[in-house]
């Protein structure tokens, strides 16, 4: 018993010195990354495509470690190294502990300042006005498909706001309740996205509750503890608000993922995936010969959604995602024909897309 006690010592104090050596690492990487702000000068402190690379690589490197804790812990390393360089501000839809919320943490790390905004709308006012420097915002749930305040706040700002990264996160809802009999819940509160996600779970199992749409899931917990009620939220939201009962892993489909876009109005990115929003002239077949244009070229179309024009009642823009960088072939090529078959066109970014 004795020399395994001391066995265990000698192991903590191996942990120790470990640490303070990663601790003296990362002070390093620090004073690094001080001297490449210095350098920059007045270049902007978020390089999404140099970062980018910089994870790829520690993925290939070190991806032995386990896929998401090389994640984690570069997420932190590259949030703290722009910290140091003045740090960032990200728009993210809230209160505290949304899916928005979690998005950007995972994606950015805990370092940058969150500034919470009630929609897309405004997330994208937040950068416009220089509030922000990233919006980090839903647009597409792989189960209710498109969100389309963010598409309508893109095209309201088409002209400024640039796609510069996608993240993929999969979403586990929970039925959050601050007491422990069910049976007297009466509202359900929850982003419009989430109670559709949640649809079956719901109908089967709080058939007495209203269903009430807010403007966020972490918005609806807050609501639902006020109240006594039940809401549909995340397991660090349901955490953070200490809910007496939480049921965990309610979505009706185990493969419930949302895309978020983060927009910036400084600097492009690049990668294999590309944004446009265009209008078409008031002739007959515009929008097949617009599309040929991209199918002549070989480029593959992923998705398609029109959205109506404020100014303009019953016209409408069309939003596309296809595969490619706007700035090599045969994207490029296939871009200026489309030019020449629309009335407009609008080259929202070209980006990479990760899972977190």
């Amino acid at each position: 018993m004795y020399h395994q006690r001391e066995d265990l010592a000698e192991l903590r104090e191996r942990i120790d010195r470990i640490d303070h050596q990663i601790m003296d690492l990362v002070g390093q990487r620090l004073q690094v990354a001080r001297e490449i702000g210095k350098a920059k000068g007045d270049g902007p402190i978020y390089d999404p495509r140099r970062e980018a690379e910089v994870l790829a690589d520690r993925l290939k490197r070190h991806g032995h470690l386990g896929e998401g804790l090389v994640r984690a812990l570069m997420a932190e390393l590259m949030g703290a190294s722009r910290k140091v360089q003045g740090g960032l501000t990200l728009a993210a839809m809230g209160p505290e502990w949304s899916h928005s919320h979690e998005a950007a943490l995972r994606a950015f790390g805990s370092s940058e300042e969150i500034l919470f905004v009630k929609d897309p709308r405004r997330g994208v006012e937040s950068l416009t006005s220089g509030a922000a420097d990233l919006a980090v915002l839903p647009v597409e749930n792989s189960i209710e498909g498109v969100v389309y305040p963010t598409l309508d706040a893109l095209l309201s700002a088409k002209s400024v706001v640039r796609i510069v990264r996608e993240v993929r996160m999969r979403i586990e809802h929970c039925l959050a309740f601050g007491g422990e009999d069910m049976g007297k819940i009466r509202r359900v509160y929850s982003h419009p996205q989430a109670l559709g996600q949640c649809e079956e779970w719901l109908a089967r199992n709080l058939p007495q509750a209203e269903l009430v749409e807010v403007s966020s899931t972490s918005e609806g917990a807050r609501r639902a503890l006020e109240e006594g009620q039940g809401a549909v939220c995340g397991a660090r939201c349901a955490a953070a608000l200490g809910f007496k009962t939480v049921i965990r892993s309610i979505q009706d489909s185990p493969n419930n993922k949302t895309r978020f876009l983060v927009l910036s109005t400084n600097g492009t990115s690049g990668g294999d995936r590309t944004t446009l929003v265009f209008t078409l002239p008031h002739r007959p077949g515009t929008l097949c010969d617009a599309l040929s244009a991209l199918a002549d070229q070989g480029v593959n179309l992923l998705m398609i959604q029109s959205r109506p024009i404020p100014q303009n009642p019953f016209e409408y823009a069309f939003f596309a995602d296809i595969e490619g960088d706007a700035s090599a072939p045969p994207l490029s090529q296939a871009l200026g024909r489309l030019k020449e078959r629309t009335a407009s066109l609008t080259v929202l970014g070209s980006y990479r897309f990760e899972e977190i």
